[in-house]
């Protein structure tokens, strides 16, 4: 069954409201009036799609889970700069579809805790990846190595993709930050 467009026109906008909102304020200062003023609908029309900010929040989050495990379902720890590069190349579009969304990860009152959600999404998929690979009776360690590894490739793409006059290339990020996974993964396996 189809969805009716001027459904997903109205939650669309309503997302961007909200997302626009978080530039200045924190979530819990974002009110149902707020996000229907920004998003030039009334109250009883957002009413009829989300609760509160906390749901518009819970919504975006699901999207951006869903477009984020597109970009890491094809990460093969036995082809790691490939794959590196792939993931990078693949965040990037992802992010760069919407400038809107671009901006509220990037700079929102939320993008700490954005980072953290894929972060946590990254290390997920790694221990499956790793565990389909590998029975393990004790994961502590190489959990421990997976959020290494995740939070310097996402801390870096961040910093990267925020800095405005970047003297590395898209192309040479995803190069460097390949080689050095590639190294660590390496490491990992001989490890583990």
């Amino acid at each position: 069954m189809a969805i009716d467009k001027r459904i997903i026109k109205t939650q669309k906008a309503i997302k961007e409201a909200f997302m626009l909102l978080t530039m200045d304020k924190e979530i819990e200062k974002i009110t149902v009036s707020d996000i229907a003023e920004k998003a030039f609908i009334n109250r009883s029309t957002f009413y009829l799609h989300y609760n509160d900010a906390r749901d518009v929040m819970q919504d975006i989050e699901r999207e951006m889970g869903d477009n984020i495990y597109t970009c890491i379902e094809n990460f093969d720890t036995d082809k790691p700069y490939e794959s590196t590069y792939y993931l990078l190349l693949s965040l990037t579009n992802a992010i760069d579809k919407d400038k809107t969304f671009k901006n509220f990860f990037l700079h929102s009152k939320c993008s700490e805790y954005l980072t953290s959600k894929i972060k946590k999404i990254f290390v997920e998929k790694g221990m499956e990846s790793a565990l389909n690979r590998k029975n393990l009776d004790d994961t502590t360690d190489l959990k421990l190595a997976l959020t290494y590894i995740t939070s310097g490739i996402i801390d870096t793409y961040v910093r990267w993709a925020d800095s405005e006059n970047c003297a590395v290339s898209l192309d040479g990020l995803c190069r460097k930050i390949s080689v050095l996974t590639e190294r660590t993964i390496q490491k990992l396996k001989e490890l583990y």
